[in-house]
């Protein structure tokens, strides 16, 4: 076991915590922040291996534990230390070339970026039904919680232009464009912040020298044939009532943003 590497690992884990804690500031300098925690998780994890990147999950659970209580502690390592670590990990997994026996000493294959691409997608929709379920329990009372949530704030303004709390249809107007807007966009946002802060920290720990794998091929990213059938399926199963439903639009928004970021590669290696 590398002592420098597990050091490192503790000192990126404190490093991102701090990052996740500042976010109850407030401003916009924080805000940064708290979006890019997970980068030194990823730096570490990238650059120094599976042992560093533990040390990381470890050391910034606790950290975010003792600065901001269990509930932050338990978020950190739920939607920011286990995701960077698991990434880290499949992209350092490799095999031998098996078509070719006379360069399977010195050729490997790595685990491809679409497969990456894939499993933040599958992250993100997991964590998004997960934040429902904890914050819910059910749609309707996902649907409750926005509602508590946002309604003593939203106002009107009357005919004299002065304001006035909104009325009840008025809430349940916009609880019900929020229910269907919020997992959208917590899906869309998770797989934004993680593909850039994996991207970041992968390209600094090449420049740097130190990433664990040749630099993958960004302009061809490729998901894998049988990841069609799963926004095909969605979108059926979208159309039904209470959890089902929201789940299988919480999977459809994922698989779109999968095959948004392969577009875009694809996109950067035409033009």
């Amino acid at each position: 076991m590398n002592r420098s590497a597990i050091i490192r690992g503790l000192a990126a884990g404190i490093a991102a915590a701090c990052m996740v804690a500042l976010a109850g500031i407030g401003s916009l300098l924080s805000v940064a922040l708290f979006y890019a925690a997970t980068l030194p998780l990823f730096i570490v994890g990238l650059g120094w291996g599976l042992h560093a990147s533990i040390a990381s999950i470890v050391s910034g659970a606790l950290t975010t534990f003792m600065m901001v209580g269990p509930t932050g502690g338990a978020m950190f390592v739920v939607a920011f230390a286990i995701p960077s670590g698991w990434l880290c990990y499949l992209a350092l997994l490799y095999r031998p070339d098996e078509g070719d026996e006379n360069a399977a000493a010195n050729y490997l294959n790595w685990y491809p970026v679409g497969r990456i691409v894939g499993w933040i997608a599958a992250i993100a929709a997991g964590l998004t039904l997960l934040g429902i379920f904890v914050f819910g329990g059910s749609p309707e009372g996902f649907s409750d919680f926005i509602r508590d949530s946002l309604g003593p704030m939203l106002m009107t303004m009357d005919e004299a232009g002065n304001p006035q709390p909104a009325s009840a249809a008025e809430i349940d107007r916009l609880v019900e464009m929020m229910v269907s807007l919020i997992p959208v966009m917590l899906v869309a946002s998770w797989m934004t912040v993680t593909s850039i802060n994996l991207y970041g920290g992968a390209k600094i720990a090449f420049l740097s020298g130190r990433l664990l794998r040749p630099w993958p091929d960004l302009h061809q990213i490729e998901l894998p044939v049988r990841f069609a059938i799963i926004p095909i399926s969605a979108f059926l199963i979208s159309f039904l009532n209470g959890w089902i439903g929201l789940a299988a639009t919480v999977v459809l928004t994922a698989a779109i943003g999968a095959y948004v970021i392969q577009g875009l590669s694809i996109l950067h290696d035409v033009t």
